[in-house]
């Protein structure tokens, strides 16, 4: 069964690194149903790169081989892709390598997500975002508990911190938790599905991707996408998957659908229409249409069906800069130390002018009370030893 959907993908290296430590997928599966996914590789010394290569063979191959409804399916194989990704990198001299990831598993109609770290997934209708996946990051934390407003946490330091990755850990740690959309996205004709890395989105803004794209094929919407990123400083590794559903709208009556209980919902609604730019050449092939349905992830003789142990430690990866924490862009820095940090420097910028010293004998009044009672103490016990 041919899917109603044209799909292309592409990823670009971007201006700045040395190499791409991205990977992407485009996969059918047997029970006629569409991968899309996108793994950003981080850290461990260079080794990011075979980081994400990794996480995506090995969600792949847990999502074709799995069984249950797919949003449970996806959760589930993110774990167990972190419990292999940790256990093949994360025990020698090549340091503590991660991996985000995000998948779209497109089947009978709709689009289930499920995602680890700040790679995207938008769904885009009648030229708007109607919805998209909320990164795992350290401001959104601090920004949901009141500590960091959104204005401060465009200008943080822990703006990039990710909280949640693939890797980055001993292998004695538990695995993962990611998130999944609670509600699948029901497709109606025409919508589009963009996945990406923060190479993209860090440069794009959600309100923009509608205007780059509109009326192009998913091949010029790709390009389109990293054209406007590279000229916006490239400064990270680009990929974009793109996906027009061509089938008809989703009608609940024709399929049978199971009860999906709801997890996350991140809406963000009437957004703005931005004009298209020229689009680029990329430095690699990317995956067209024209997809292998025979290829399938290679197998492998280890299992790993680890049980669900609750939310993972509060990890985190990425920059963090302060006077007395590490700029870790591998190992983990922890989430103490990382807010530590971040508020530092929130003092320094709303301290006073004048910084005098108080004299804690005058503006202390606790204390001079606390002298008096220590002398009427040792005054008391003299009395007492006397009479004795």
């Amino acid at each position: 069964m041919k899917l109603p959907v044209r799909v292309h993908s592409n990823s670009h290296k971007g201006l700045v690194r040395a190499r791409n430590e991205d990977a992407h997928l485009v996969l059918p599966t047997d029970e006629g149903g569409l991968i899309l996914m996108v793994c950003d590789g981080m850290g461990g010394m260079g080794h990011g790169e075979l980081a994400s290569a990794i996480a995506v063979e090995q969600i792949a191959k847990k999502v074709t081989e799995g069984r249950g409804f797919p949003a449970e399916r996806l959760r589930r194989a993110i774990r167990d892709a972190d419990v292999h990704l940790r256990k093949e990198l994360c025990n020698d001299h090549r340091g503590l390598p991660g991996s985000t990831a995000i998948i779209v598993y497109l089947l009978d109609g709709m689009g289930h997500v499920a995602w680890a770290g700040d790679s995207r997934a938008y769904l885009i209708r009648d030229q708007k975002v109607i919805e998209r996946t909320r990164d795992h990051k350290l401001v959104n934390d601090l920004i949901d508990s009141g500590q960091l407003t959104e204005e401060e946490a465009k200008d943080s330091d822990l703006a990039h911190v990710v909280t949640r990755a693939l890797g980055g850990r001993p292998p004695s740690d538990r695995p993962v938790q990611p998130s999944a959309l609670g509600h699948p996205w029901k497709f109606a004709k025409g919508d589009t599905v963009v996945l990406c890395s923060d190479g993209l989105c860090d440069l794009v803004t959600d309100d923009e991707i509608p205007g780059l794209i509109e009326n192009m094929a998913p091949e010029e919407a790709v390009r389109a996408l990293v054209h406007v990123a590279l000229e916006r400083g490239g400064h990270d590794n680009i990929t974009v998957v793109v996906a027009i559903w061509d089938g008809e709208s989703y009608i609940e009556e024709n399929i049978s659908t199971p009860a999906f209980q709801g997890r996350e919902h991140q809406p963000d609604r009437d957004l703005r229409y931005v004009p298209a730019p020229a689009s680029i050449d990329d430095d690699r092939g990317g995956i067209t249409e024209e997809i292998d349905a025979s290829w399938r992830p290679p197998s492998s003789d280890d299992e790993f069906e680890e049980e669900d142990t609750g939310v993972t430690n509060q990890d985190i990866f990425g920059p963090v800069h302060g006077d007395d924490t590490p700029n870790a862009t591998g190992p983990n820095v922890s989430f103490q130390d990382a807010l530590h940090a971040e508020n530092k420097k929130r003092a320094k910028t709303r301290a006073p002018a004048s910084s005098q010293k108080q004299n804690p004998e005058v503006d202390n009044p606790s204390w001079t009370i606390g002298v008096v009672a220590i002398v009427a103490l040792l005054v008391l016990g003299g009395l007492l030893l006397a009479l004795t």
